[in-house]
């Protein structure tokens, strides 16, 4: 890889995170009783005290299934397993009849997935093919 790939991969890289930085977060912000996505719709801006977007899956005898969607402040879950299982925090098994999980995620609109699944962002999808094509460039001379 030539410094001219590198730097042009480096543009990319600084934009991408710029374009999706502080202040301008947006997450998917919605409440459905099934496990479906927002619409486009909720798609809305987050409070400048929010830091990334989350979304909260829960089953119980009492409420059934619930999957909220929001803007959220960090952190979103713990390093330590005892302070996770003494919250209540470590039992995102859907195999069971009553369950709590958190998911969260920084990047605009990462949270519209169904189920908590996320999806790579743009901004790191970009990088990866600048990424690829530059070590093609510079391996193959295409």
């Amino acid at each position: 890889m030539t410094a001219r790939h590198l730097q042009l991969l480096i543009v990319v890289l600084i934009l991408s995170t710029a374009a999706s930085g502080p202040g301008n977060l947006t997450c998917y912000q919605c409440t459905k009783y099934k496990n479906e996505e927002c619409g486009s719709e909720s798609l809305l801006p987050c409070p400048p005290s929010k830091d990334r977007c989350v979304t909260h899956i829960s089953n119980d005898a009492q409420n059934g299934f619930s999957l909220k969607r929001e803007c959220g402040l960090g952190p979103c879950g713990f390093e330590d397993t005892n302070v996770m299982r003494g919250l209540g925090m470590d039992t995102c098994d859907r195999s069971k009849d009553e369950y709590f999980c958190i998911f969260c995620c920084t990047q605009n609109g990462c949270n519209k997935a169904a189920g908590g699944i996320n999806w790579p962002s743009a901004s790191l999808l970009a990088a990866m093919a600048v990424l690829v094509t530059c070590v093609c460039v510079s391996t193959y001379g295409m």
